[in-house]
């Protein structure tokens, strides 16, 4: 009986060893590590024979030394109106400059490149995660950056990011992880989602995303490039780009005056007039060549745009070895939006959609009136908000504002996918956030269930940044300047000269004599 007992009692030890090992491994701080996918411009670099590190893009005094001739070369031919010679010397440019960014039919890089580095597995940086306890972390410090070759096939980038929160798991002690992405991040991150499930995700965050695509790029892949008569989109755009810096107005309101003078519009005017004739020769002998075979960008591609896209880019044989892989992330990832976004929602994992508006777009293209964060268009990024064209406001019924449309008359998020999930800040740049923006991520992972848009006043739908530093409610429609570019300009030089004498002279105390 004795030996029994013993020999159980040993099996019970032995049994409850690898539970006790991994209660020790776990960690109960209440703070998932957050892993934070980086969009377009990860850090990268090429790997020498001898694993050292070299430069992505050589531009170094000798190169640029190097290319005067070929520089010269090219000018020439674009002189006498030799448009393919033109563009073969580009060819030749790019080639030394940027030769190392080219992929293979197949996708793949030619080059041996390297990214990053990511974020290291330190099980130390989420217990300083960014909440009440910590005021005083910045820029994001505490989450676990994954870098990823922008070039190169998002499904591709994704088992790589998978790899990578199974070390960030390992280490940490956490059986989730937060999934965060900015830009073209979130073409990963949903990628991710599409290929390895939800199982390890505790919320996802989508900032600024890409996941549909950008017009821009869609347009730019069908060659549906102008920019004649543009000069007044030109101006939109800057104006409302830079609407938040008071230090750039100048420069926005001589654009302006330029634009009223006419000025402008013959600049512009000889730009397209040069694009006229070259841009196909570019395209046949610089562009397909470069960005036709590099399924990341493919990435960018919107599905309206995608089919005819492929039919312009994609005319080489060797061009048939990357439409299976650039089909695989649009039709099985990209166009899969509403079903991965319904699996979260059925397993009740929190997710967030962040996005910008009120900017105009990049005008290069016909149509230029989609409102963005200055790079993705606003109805991409919230899957469905109903924009109103640049300068223009949207109209409603009856006297009371609907639901989810913005006080300021320039958006209707009621069609969104998830409009009481999706923020929208007004002129808030692709890159330039808000010194508030990460105050207002705190608050998003500081709750475990799904909050909304009306859970915060503080965090309303509708937000625009105040002097950088704080979100402030989007109340009412901005009131409309009617001022000419012209007297804009003549008042902000008034000020600037009115501001620098009252630094000059603010400080100087002058003290009169006693009678």
């Amino acid at each position: 009986m004795k030996k029994i007992l013993c020999f159980v009692l040993s099996l019970v030890l032995c049994l409850s060893l690898p539970v006790f090992a991994f209660a020790d491994d776990t960690c109960d701080c209440g703070n998932a590590p957050v892993v934070l996918v980086h969009g377009f411009g990860s850090p990268m670099y090429t790997v020498n024979e001898d694993g050292s590190q070299g430069a992505l893009i050589s531009m170094t005094a000798e190169d640029v030394m190097a290319l005067v001739p070929d520089i010269m070369s090219a000018l020439g031919k674009l002189t006498f109106g030799d448009d393919v010679g033109f563009a073969k010397a580009v060819k030749e440019i790019v080639d030394v400059i940027a030769g190392n960014l080219y992929c293979n039919a197949d996708g793949t890089s030619v080059a041996d490149i390297g990214v990053g580095p990511n974020t290291p597995a330190d099980p130390a940086i989420h217990l300083r995660a960014y909440n009440e306890k910590n005021p005083d972390a910045e820029n994001f410090e505490t989450f676990y950056t994954f870098h990823q070759d922008w070039r190169l096939d998002p499904l591709a980038s994704a088992a790589l990011l998978d790899a990578y929160i199974q070390e960030i798991k390992e280490a940490t002690g956490h059986e989730k992880i937060v999934l965060m992405a900015h830009s073209q991040g979130n073409i990963i991150a949903v990628s991710y989602l599409s290929e390895f499930g939800t199982e390890d995700i505790e919320k996802v965050i989508f900032t600024s995303p890409a996941y549909q695509g950008l017009r821009l790029v869609g347009q730019l892949y069908t060659r549906d490039i102008s920019i004649a008569g543009k000069a007044p989109a030109l101006t939109a755009f800057l104006d409302t780009f830079m609407r938040l810096n008071a230090d750039q107005q100048t420069l926005v309101n001589l654009i302006g005056v330029l634009d009223e003078a006419g000025v402008l519009d013959a600049l512009v005017g000889a730009v397209d007039l040069f694009l006229d004739s070259t841009l196909d020769a570019l395209y046949d002998y610089v562009l397909i060549d470069m960005f036709a075979t590099m399924p990341g960008i493919w990435g960018f591609v919107p599905d309206e745009y995608y089919e005819e896209a492929k039919e312009v880019m994609l005319q080489k044989e060797e061009h048939k070895e990357i439409i299976p892989v650039i089909d695989a992330y649009h039709y099985g990832v990209q166009t899969q939006m509403p079903a991965i976004l319904a699996d979260l929602e059925a397993k009740n994992i929190p997710f967030y959609i962040l996005a910008g508006y009120g900017i105009a777009p990049i005008p290069v293209y016909d149509d230029a009136v989609y409102q963005s964060d200055m790079l993705i268009d606003t109805d991409y990024m919230t899957l469905g908000a109903t924009c109103a064209a640049t300068g223009e406001k949207l109209s409603y019924e009856g006297e009371t504002l609907p639901q989810y449309f913005s006080p300021d008359l320039m958006v209707d998020a009621s069609t969104c996918l998830y409009p009481d999930r999706t923020w929208l800040m007004r002129y808030q740049g692709h890159l330039d956030m808000c010194n508030a923006y990460t105050d207002f991520v705190a608050w998003l992972l500081s709750e475990d269930t799904q909050l909304t848009v009306f859970d915060n006043e503080a965090y309303p739908q509708f937000m625009q940044c105040n002097a950088h530093d704080a979100f402030v409610p989007v109340t009412e429609p901005e009131v409309t300047d009617e001022r000419s570019y012209f007297q804009r300009f003549i008042d902000s030089i008034i000020q600037f000269f009115k501001d620098a004498f009252a630094k000059l002279f603010g400080s100087v105390s002058i003290t009169m004599p006693e009678c």
